[in-house]
């Protein structure tokens, strides 16, 4: 007989689409179990009545717990789900760096305790800590939804926005654009430079002012 659905299921579904960087976190569940009681994989038919059954047992538990960075923007972001599912009230376990929650967490995982269902918080310790100790759940084979699994609905296409190599556990559903160059139209024209190649050209020699880029290297752990 299949094993009733959980909030726990419903989260890892929907709020990946709505947070940031994120990981789903769950006790381990028997591979027989999980079979049963999972949605589908990404593509099967059907999915729409596995979401409608997901959100009736996520309203029956009532909450959710989901881990986040301090900032009251992240509380818009709860109050929007909460509007979104009503009858399943998000709580914010906010921490202020990854300092504070990774020893949290890794000392509640090892003595299986779960306290939060998903994780919305930079790569870096998804990936080199959560990830490699089994902390965090896949993501990818519970994602059910064809809004979120479409291409066109992501900067490069649905699978270039997870993290982990593997591309199952870490997620990012923001972009940033960052203005990798400035001119000082002061002393340049608008029309001399048009593209990277153009500054080349030698008559920029000693013109040009940059950050040092062996700065700030961070290793990527090989998830």
């Amino acid at each position: 007989m299949p094993v009733a659905l959980t909030r726990r299921s419903l989260l890892r579904s929907a709020a990946v689409t709505s947070a940031g960087l994120a990981a789903a976190c769950a006790p381990a569940v028997p591979e027989q179990t999980r079979s049963a009681g999972a949605p589908p994989a990404a593509g099967s038919g059907g999915w729409q009545q596995q979401w409608d059954t997901l959100i009736a047992a996520a309203k029956k538990e009532g909450q959710l717990v989901v881990q986040l960075p301090l900032g009251t923007g992240f509380r818009g972001a709860m109050d929007a789900f909460a509007k979104a599912f009503p009858g399943i009230e998000p709580e914010a376990q906010q921490f202020p760096d990854s300092n504070a929650y990774i020893p949290k967490i890794s000392g509640e995982r090892k003595a299986g305790i779960y306290t939060f269902d998903v994780g919305a918080t930079t790569v870096t310790p998804m990936l080199q800590v959560f990830k490699p100790e089994g902390f965090i759940d896949p993501l990818k084979p519970i994602l059910i939804r064809p809004d979120v699994l479409e291409d066109k609905a992501w900067y490069g296409g649905f699978d270039s926005r997870f993290a982990d190599l593997t591309k199952t556990h870490v997620f990012r559903h923001q972009i940033q654009v960052i203005r990798s160059v400035f001119i000082n139209t002061d002393l340049v024209k608008d029309d001399e430079i048009k593209s990277l190649d153009d500054l080349l050209d030698p008559k920029w020699k000693g013109r040009i002012a940059t950050s040092d880029v062996t700065q700030g290297l961070s290793t990527r752990h090989p998830s």
